[in-house]
């Protein structure tokens, strides 16, 4: 011992005292300490990590729930707290108009709306609110206009609508509250027009029906048909409901008995009634080429690769312009 210097044993003594003191700051005192820690085991880095960790870092992937709404609001929010916009959000929009009289300023509803909904659904609310209230305000008026000058055609009173709410609405808005109703109220306007055109044939009708309905946004077709066959027997009687003032869910409920009354025809099965029908009628006026096509039939197999060919001869030699058309749409090729 007597080889080491007073001045090592110092350094030594002041390692120690530094190496207590680091020891002191990381455990002030021995209460709760972990015994394995004590008893010279590696220390768990994560525990120790965990313990130090904000709340915000241990579990970042936690999210706040938005705000709710009121109990009972007929509003509808998304997960976000966002407003959900709809057809359905116009009878709510009607009510709360319905809070004061005609014509009154709407201030006083902003608080008790705010109140109602999430900050974020609250700031589309408030604003949509008041442009809803100035287009119903415009659309009485237009009314109002348009009936001092007599009857006015159900199309041009569409138009009419349809422009009036372009100038209170953005595009988006205008798509979410009135889409539906405008595409189902453009399908039975054109319809409508198809049946008072006297220029085409059934079978042109029912073709061009079929094509406006493929056109339909597919909200708008579940609304509407909901399953129900294509029929232009019930497209004839859904247009003369309208024309009468029915309403859409009169007219859906008209078609719903059509395909679904115990013991009635099915759309398919009438139309191919009506269609049999039609190919008798025409083969009577044209004995000739019915003649001639059963020979040709008869001649050469349904899978013969000329028969094809051959009947699209026969019946350009027979029929010209809206009589092949016919022709071809009856099948009869």
């Amino acid at each position: 011992m007597a080889a080491f210097s007073t001045p090592f044993w110092a350094a030594v003594a002041s390692v120690a005292a530094l190496a207590a003191g680091v020891s002191y700051l990381a455990h002030p005192s021995d209460e709760g300490h972990d015994p394995v820690h004590s008893l010279g085991a590696p220390p768990d880095r994560s525990a120790r990590l965990a313990d130090v960790m904000l709340p915000a870092e241990a579990d970042d992937t936690a999210a706040t729930p938005p705000p709710a709404l009121r109990a009972g609001s007929p509003f509808t929010v998304d997960a976000l707290g966002r407003l959900v916009v709809s057809a359905k959000t116009l009878p709510v929009l009607d009510s709360w108009l319905a809070l004061v009289a005609r014509g009154q300023p709407l201030a006083p509803l902003e608080p008790r709306l705010r109140a109602e909904l999430p900050p974020l659904a609250a700031e589309r609310a408030w604003p949509l609110l008041q442009r809803y209230a100035a287009y119903r305000d415009a659309e009485r008026e237009m009314l109002r206009e348009l009936k001092a000058h007599g009857a006015v055609p159900p199309r041009e009173l569409l138009d009419k609508t349809m422009a009036l709410r372009r100038r209170h609405f953005d595009t988006v808005t205008v798509q979410e509250l009135f889409g539906v109703q405008e595409a189902r109220a453009i399908y039975a306007s054109e319809a409508a027009r198809i049946f008072a055109d006297t220029s085409l044939t059934e079978a042109q009708q029912a073709q061009r029906l079929f094509a406006l309905r493929m056109g339909l946004p597919p909200e708008v077709a579940a609304q509407e048909f909901a399953g129900t066959e294509f029929s232009v027997a019930m497209e004839r009687i859904a247009a003369q409901m309208r024309d009468e003032g029915e309403s859409d869910d009169e007219v859906v409920f008209r078609r719903r008995q059509f395909v679904d009354v115990e013991g009635a025809k099915s759309p398919v099965e009438l139309e191919r009634e009506q269609l049999d029908t039609r190919r008798q009628a025409w083969s009577l006026r044209h004995p000739a080429f019915v003649r001639q096509r059963e020979a040709l039939f008869a001649a050469h197999p349904f899978d013969s690769p000329e028969r094809a060919a051959l009947l699209d001869e026969l019946l350009q030699q027979h029929f010209q312009g809206e009589q092949l058309h016919e022709a071809r749409s009856l099948g009869l090729h």
